[in-house]
């Protein structure tokens, strides 16, 4: 008996100690994201000012996290055709890729296709001078309406034009049990089934 009620109150002091951990790195509580939304939405009109301060708080944290994480040093060396380097040299470097992908869902060039979408020409040079990451519909009902047959051919050409621009392409999503992401056809599979199948679609799309 006193062995059950030592697990008993270990697992309660776990429980509390995880809490209290998740409360600090939690989601706001109401009474913060309500105080935050005013402030944003101009409703009390003595919070003007603290919301200036707190964006400029936030630009210089963002000025200070961009210089420690998002930059690096490096050397280089320019040599000639004969492979000796090259000294007092004028040099202009312009900077046409990055590693942090920054971008946003291309389904109206997938789902409309680009010669029924409304403006597609500007919204493919708008899209590539803004973004090097597009997120294309994955939703497995509708990219494998019949078991077998995945209508990978609508993605291609969205791609094609992806590749050819430096874009990088995602699936969006990759699993997803709700009812746009399970195919009526898998419904109708035992369970065991059904999950290996699951799991074969997330293997096959990763792997």
């Amino acid at each position: 008996m006193r062995k059950g009620m030592f697990l008993i109150n270990l697992s309660f002091t776990l429980f509390f100690a995880f809490s209290l951990a998740l409360q600090s790195y939690a989601q706001p509580p109401v009474t913060k994201i309500n105080e935050d939304a005013a402030a944003s939405s101009g409703a009390n009109p003595v919070l003007p000012g603290d919301k200036a301060k707190i964006e400029k708080e936030y630009l210089e944290m963002a000025k200070h996290n961009i210089e420690q994480y998002r930059k690096g040093g490096a050397s280089l060396v320019f040599l000639d055709e004969k492979g000796n380097p090259v000294k007092n040299a004028d040099v202009q470097i312009e900077q046409v890729s990055q590693d942090f992908r920054f971008g946003n869902l291309a389904f109206e060039l997938v789902n409309q296709g680009a010669d029924k979408m409304y403006k597609a020409d500007l919204f493919k040079e708008r899209f590539s001078a803004l973004f090097n990451f597009a997120i294309f519909p994955f939703y497995w009902a509708a990219y494998e309406g019949s078991p077998g047959k995945p209508q990978w051919q609508k993605n291609q050409s969205t791609l094609d034009w992806c590749l050819a621009n430096g874009i990088t392409g995602k699936g969006h999503p990759l699993g997803w049990t709700g009812q746009y992401g399970t195919p009526k056809w898998l419904l109708g599979l035992p369970e065991e089934t059904a999950t290996e199948l699951y799991k074969a679609r997330i293997y096959n799309n990763v792997i």
